[in-house]
């Protein structure tokens, strides 16, 4: 993926813009992959973007997510975004990403609240959350089949809630 969406050999193409962006942080971050080939990555100044495996130009997702320094995805094909606390962002956050919503960052947009994160993370917890990866080993227990969330600060990993359990 070039830094400027430039015709890439995945097949991208389009200007994203300058890659300097209001988000602070300018990395594209959390490289994922569906059991269809399609491939999912989030950047500040960007959003989630879905890169499909025929070549087709990208697609934004979602937008308004400030520093998101990874990315999930479930088996089940739910994506979710951690995003850093400072302006537009009270705390920490995790947010299970809706197709066309936005996350908040930058303020309301066209007169409409943001999308409400799956969770807040305290600063004491956590203040730069990282990406999110579903348990698949039995040997867990009963957290098998939820997420976690690796913890920078204390170095330990939580469980996010999970639908059906």
């Amino acid at each position: 993926v070039g830094l400027r969406g430039q015709r890439t050999a995945a097949g991208l193409s389009g200007d994203v813009g300058d890659p300097t962006s209001e988000a602070g942080h300018d990395f594209v971050c959390g490289l994922q992959r569906d059991a269809l080939g399609t491939f999912y990555t989030a950047a500040g100044h960007l959003g989630v973007i879905k890169v499909p495996a025929d070549g087709a130009p990208y697609q934004v997702v979602a937008t308004g997510f400030r520093n998101p320094d990874g990315l999930g995805l479930s088996p089940d094909g739910i994506i979710t975004v951690p995003c850093s606390e400072g302006e537009w962002t009270p705390s920490s956050m995790i947010c299970e990403v809706k197709p066309g919503g936005f996350y908040g960052y930058g303020g309301p947009k066209a007169g409409k609240a943001p999308e409400v994160p799956l969770v807040y993370l305290p600063r004491g917890l956590d203040n730069s959350s990282a990406a999110q990866v579903p348990i698949t080993r039995r040997s867990l227990g009963r957290f098998e089949g939820q997420s976690c969330s690796s913890l920078v600060r204390n170095r330990n990993a939580f469980p996010l809630a999970s639908r059906g359990r």
